[in-house]
């Protein structure tokens, strides 16, 4: 069930940000130097005499096309906003273009993402405040740029033949956003304040740049890294501060009816702590069995290319705090309240909500719910209650199977839909940061990801529909490309973004014969190692050695695999 989104109020949103502002915009922008001198308090930046700037711009140089905004959200509603003009790599800059929201591969149709925001909740003077890019369920936004052309997203690229090329550009595609979080109206969110808090939105007085990368190389092309500073630029003192990302992954082709069967209706979501031995920490969504109408429904025995068979990730590669804690907490919303509206619950957790509930709501969040997070208060508390919620598949099963980790009981009225698939929000948040004093920030970086073929069995889901056995279900899921491409974006954000042509041991650009005899000579008779090392680990075994020889020549001669990124 989608609230606002998916239904008929859908276009309200749509209006507001786009014909209010463009009506109010010269009006706007007389006015816009005021943005850029006063950033103090609530009453300094007044958005219904100052409108923002809103835009969309997509990241379209890797196999990801993602759709980034100055306003905090990612993804563009499944297309329903257009890229702004203007854009480096449109192939008309001077008109809008459809803007993908998370596709994968390029051009297929395929979509991993509805929409995404980060959340920040702070305590100022002993009070809980919440601040959400978006929050997923009421159609709240409260960040927002300043007015034109201050607002304005800044696009780099390192393609000296591009328009936006710089030497200050870290990737093939980075787009830079700037959006605050200043003013107690938000005329351009469809719902201006939280039905729960019954007051005006109390902003958090803080300054968000987001800067995300997109690279076209092949290892280095299946996800976006983005690095963002949130600097407290108000008077007060923001204490015990999370920092949270919201998803709705929706996954679907794109030709799906998304009120259908599929579309929305059919995903599944998990956290991967662990994988062959090593910690990874990837919040990661897909859909149930990597099938839709499009490529025949449930119990297909083939996939085609409208199959949504891959997997979108999440994963904090930096922070500011070595020590933080992580929480990955999923839910359903549901107008109804609980049952139907439920996420999974640490016992514990429950009379320790209730002690900071101000709503009167008792161990619920508002509206009777389990699951939306309504009000500042239920999202902080959702933000640092140190959950790792468990896989959703294991809805009817976990907490019988695992008495001892103290889950509330198996929602037995919606396990079965639960475990099988359904529209799911999640969000990633991790903190606390103990002190953002004025004039202070963080600064942390996340990356998005794809992993291609989690569903490797067309049948998978049809042998067991309901779930029995979730651990056969989970057994045939494919997180290998997942946790690499994960893992190649930490090393690039280690490495300080420094890229390379996987195979390409001389340097050249280009993977061919001299590079395997450059590697031959260096693993044989102590030639010149490669530049860097990484590059003739093809194999990604972490060593030099002639299996890598043995590898890059299948490669060219026999059709063998492609060149992974090396981590020697």
């Amino acid at each position: 069930m989608k609230r606002i989104f998916k239904a008929s109020n859908k276009g309200t949103i749509l209006l507001t940000i786009f014909l209010f502002s463009s009506l109010a915009l010269s009006d706007a922008f007389a006015r816009s130097k005021e943005v850029g001198e006063t950033k103090k308090r609530v009453e300094s930046v007044d958005q219904t005499q100052v409108l923002p700037f809103p835009q969309q711009r997509v990241h379209r140089m890797s196999q990801v096309n993602a759709c980034m905004t100055n306003w905090a959200l990612l993804g563009s509603w499944m297309r329903d906003f257009p890229e702004s003009p203007g854009g480096c790599f449109m192939d008309n800059p001077d008109s809008e273009a459809i803007a993908p929201s998370f596709e994968f591969p390029a051009g297929s149709g395929l979509e991993y993402l509805f929409q995404g925001g980060m959340w920040i909740g702070a305590i100022v003077n002993d009070t809980i405040y919440t601040s959400v890019g978006c929050d997923g369920w009421f159609g709240i936004y409260e960040m927002w740029p300043d007015a034109e052309p201050w607002g304005a997203i800044i696009e780099r690229s390192v393609e000296p033949t591009v328009f936006c090329y710089s030497p200050d550009a870290i990737s093939q595609q980075d787009i830079i956003a700037v959006y605050t979080d200043t003013s107690a109206e938000i005329p351009l969110s469809p719902t201006p304040r939280d039905p729960w808090d019954i007051r005006k939105h109390f902003p958090l007085d803080v300054r968000t740049t987001q800067k995300s990368y997109s690279w076209n190389i092949p290892g280095f092309d299946k996800f976006i890294i983005a690095e963002y500073m949130v600097e407290n630029i108000g008077d007060y003192l923001l204490s015990d501060a999370y920092i949270g990302f919201f998803m709705d992954a929706d996954i679907t082709h794109i030709d799906e009816d998304p009120y259908g069967e599929y579309g929305a209706q059919d995903d599944i979501t998990g956290f991967l702590h662990m994988y062959d031995g090593d910690t990874v920490n990837i919040v990661w969504a897909a859909d149930n069995d990597g099938h839709g109408s499009e490529d025949g429904g449930a119990g297909t025995p083939y996939f085609t290319d409208k199959s949504p068979r891959s997997v979108i990730g999440m994963k904090v590669l930096n922070s500011p705090n070595s020590d933080l804690q992580i929480s990955y907490n999923w839910w359903i919303s549901n107008m109804s309240g609980a049952p139907r509206d439920w996420g999974p619950w640490l016992a514990v957790n429950q009379p320790t909500w209730e002690a900071m509930n101000p709503y009167g709501s008792g161990n619920f969040f508002p509206g009777n719910a389990l699951g939306t997070p309504g009000g500042d208060v239920s999202k902080y508390f959702i933000m640092s209650n140190g959950e790792l919620d468990y896989d959703q598949i294991y809805s009817c099963v976990w907490p019988n199977w695992h008495p001892e980790e103290g889950w509330l009981p198996v929602n037995e009225t919606m396990c079965e839909d639960l475990a099988n698939g359904k529209d799911i929000r999640f969000l990633l948040s991790f903190g606390p940061f103990d002190q953002i004093a004025p004039g202070d920030s963080l600064i942390f970086a996340v990356a998005f990801v794809i992993g291609e073929t989690l569903h490797v069995d067309p049948l998978n889901l049809a042998v067991d529909p309901n779930m029995v056995d979730p651990d056969r279900f989970y057994a045939n899921l494919n997180f290998s490309s997942l946790v690499q491409n994960a893992q190649v974006a930490q090393e690039l954000y280690n490495d300080n973004f420094f890229v390379f042509f996987p195979g390409d041991v001389t340097g050249d650009e280009k993977v061919n014969i001299a590079d395997a005899v450059y590697l031959i000579n260096y693993v044989f008779i102590g030639g010149d190692p490669p530049s860097p090392l990484k590059a003739g680990d093809v194999n990604r075994d972490c060593t030099l050695d002639i299996e890598d020889v043995v590898y890059l020549i299948n490669y060219l001669f026999l059709n063998g695999p492609p060149p992974q990124v090396g981590c020697a």
